[in-house]
């Protein structure tokens, strides 16, 4: 599972509000996430962007469900169930991620390429299948640069993971983790673990609490209880990066992440 790096919500970047209603889309009409870049320079801000695309292109927003920068963070744009703007007939079908830079002469940073990955994994996730994942250009009828080389280059090497010190191992265990709490908190799961582990990730006293969820809504406090508790009844020796991502996969799914941020 890839890592990702601090939300910054709408207001973090001030965003302007729509100038018009966008579209919702159902996880149901999705089947990809198409990775962009802004084909500007790294220290463009969110903003800039935003402006360009509502006063020269006329469109009701930032066209992008998502950006990331140099530092990873994942910024919110138009968020996971808005309809974007971003490639000619594939607005409803594809998720969209851009980084801001152009690829073509900045090599991304792993946190950003980190990031990108997240986006499509917790995407595949929260649509309960596997998606496609293109860059901009690999679209149909799509004949532009976008996302630029290094970018596309990784795409089709598979986008593999870097800039973190977790081994194949936990990136597989924190996985099974977003699946088992999906699974549990949406009254289908079993607790068993999936992947081969013969640890319970989750103790006695966290099932209750997750089991509540469809009843009460949980405080962050509450969250961070649970999250110490699984990773207490993970196998000792993870590393550092591991266990702050388990607890941030606990937040993600349990408070909702980014798929209600924005």
């Amino acid at each position: 599972m890839a890592t990702r790096g601090p939300i910054v919500s709408r207001a973090g970047w001030n965003a302007r509000p729509p100038s018009r209603a966008i579209q919702t889309v159902a996880w149901s009409q999705r089947t990809g996430v198409a990775v962009h870049h802004s084909a500007g320079s790294v220290n463009q801000t969110t903003r800039d962007i935003q402006n360009f695309h509502m006063d020269t292109n006329d469109w009701p927003d930032i066209g992008y469900n998502f950006l990331t920068d140099q530092a990873g963070n994942l910024i919110i744009g138009r968020g996971w169930d808005k309809m974007g703007t971003h490639s000619a007939g594939e607005n409803i079908s594809h998720v969209a991620i851009c980084w801001k830079g152009n690829s073509n002469d900045v090599v991304p940073t792993p946190a950003a390429l980190n990031t990108i990955r997240w986006v499509y994994e917790e995407a595949c996730r929260l649509a309960d299948r596997t998606l496609e994942v293109s860059g901009h250009g690999q679209l149909p009828n799509e004949a532009t640069q976008c996302p630029g080389d290094h970018i596309r280059n990784w795409i089709a090497a598979g986008m593999p993971l870097g800039g973190d010190d977790m081994t194949p191992e936990e990136h597989d265990l924190l996985v099974n983790i977003r699946r088992e709490l999906s699974a549990f908190t949406s009254g289908s799961g079993s607790w068993t673990t999936t992947g081969g582990s013969n640890v319970s990730i989750i103790k006695p006293a966290s099932r209750a609490e997750v089991a509540a969820i469809g009843n009460v809504t949980l405080s962050e406090e509450q969250v961070q209880v649970i999250a110490d508790q699984i990773v207490a009844a993970l196998p000792d020796g993870l590393t550092p990066t591991a266990q702050a991502q388990v607890k941030q996969a606990v937040a993600d799914v349990l408070l909702g992440g980014a798929e209600n941020v924005g």
